[in-house]
């Protein structure tokens, strides 16, 4: 049984579709979300729902925790079920915990950076608001409520599945020893995300409005003040200007209305193309020159990098995760500090303006990830994952 926030298009969901066709080879599968969902992954879904349920507000959360713990329960009691959360180690992780200690289940926990998240003061100050003392002393409550759940979920959870050195070193700072980690790497759909053809990037240039002669840097995030476009919009701004870069950002987001008004200020050309489905991200970094992602924090490895990477393109990379520095290491790519807009410039421009050193980074980019993010990385995983569970 999997735990999830939503179905909803991100990283969650992403790892979602590599990984339940996989685990329903090899028993029954079911999905209990708080929803509303805007995908189906052919398994049956419970959604729960609820007017005072949510994750990460208070005191909703504390209602989301009994009502996803109550229907785990009653799904997973009897019948031998491991409960898996691909989400969070904060409020889902918590009903996960506990419907694990009710039944007996055990309970498996993929780390997607709350762990690491939940310490930090950026995130906090993310989830803050400036509307009076009620606001202020929820904020409070809230804090004091989702990190009790974290160190419920590390002191119960069986397995932490982990992809990244920031997530490992998070678990075992709060005393979560190695031989409850498991190692996994994201799976690439590398069919779907190649290197174009000269007739490929022809045809989604024409798809996506953008000439042929166009410099195209293509970013693809949620529209969130931790991916960083505030960063890369003012990166943007200082290039020369022989290059005119050609910014297409792909997401959707509360900062839409902001960023755009961003980029008429800074005299950025850029196109938004909204939130896309996985074969419109593919088409789109058809007609990409170069990829950047410019995110201020984060503890494991974005689907989009890996995807762009995948499809050739040379990547400028913020160190959030810091494991970007392996990943484009040996001429794979560009990785800079967080917030460092003139490295993310630099970068840029270098690629833009060298296109055969773009092409040679792109192709290592593409070695890379067929070496270590093939879906046979996934199956070893999975397999793993249960060999655990059997033992």
């Amino acid at each position: 049984m999997i735990l999830v926030w939503g179905l909803v298009p991100g990283g969650t969901l992403s790892v979602l579709r590599d990984w339940v066709p996989r685990l329903a080879e090899r028993g029954d599968v079911s999905i209990v979300s708080l929803g509303p969902n805007r995908a189906t992954l052919g398994v049956p879904t419970d959604t729960v729902g609820g007017r005072w349920s949510h994750p990460l507000r208070f005191p909703n959360a504390l209602g989301y925790v009994v009502r996803m713990t109550l229907t785990a329960v009653r799904a997973s009691r009897g019948n031998g079920r491991a409960l898996l959360v691909p989400q969070d180690a904060l409020a889902t992780g918590a009903a996960a915990a506990i419907a694990g200690m009710l039944t007996g289940a055990r309970v498996a926990v993929m780390e997607h950076g709350s762990a690491e998240a939940v310490e930090t003061d950026r995130f906090w100050r993310e989830r803050s608001g400036d509307r009076g003392m009620v606001a202020v002393v929820r904020h409070r409550l809230l804090r004091v409520t989702l990190r009790s759940l974290n160190r419920l979920v590390l002191r119960r959870m069986d397995v932490g599945l982990i992809a990244g050195d920031e997530a490992a070193a998070a678990y075992r700072s709060r005393g979560v020893g190695d031989d409850r980690l498991l190692r996994y790497r994201f799976g690439v759909d590398l069919d779907r995300f190649h290197p174009a053809t000269d007739a490929e990037r022809a045809s989604a240039r024409r798809r996506w409005g953008i000439d042929a002669a166009w410099r195209v840097v293509l970013s693809v995030g949620r529209l969130a003040p931790e991916k960083g476009f505030d960063d890369l919009l003012a990166a943007l701004a200082g290039a020369p200007e022989d290059l005119e870069p050609h910014l297409v950002i792909a997401g959707g987001g509360p900062l839409r209305r902001e960023l755009e008004r961003a980029a008429a200020t800074a005299g950025v050309t850029v196109t938004f193309v909204g939130r896309l489905e996985p074969d419109e991200v593919a088409s789109v970094m058809h007609a990409a020159d170069c990829f950047a992602y410019t995110a201020q924090r984060g503890a494991n490895t974005p689907y989009a990098v890996l995807e762009a990477m995948a499809a050739g393109l040379p990547v400028v990379a913020t160190a959030a995760p810091a494991v970007h520095r392996s990943m484009l290491a040996d001429g794979r790519g560009t990785a800079v500090e967080p917030g460092d807009r003139e490295a993310i410039r630099a970068g840029i421009v270098r690629y833009l303006r060298d296109p055969a050193g773009a092409a040679s980074a792109g192709a290592a980019s593409r070695r890379y990830v067929e070496a270590n993010h093939s879906p046979a990385e996934v199956d070893r995983a999975v397999e793993a994952l249960l060999s655990r569970f059997r033992s």
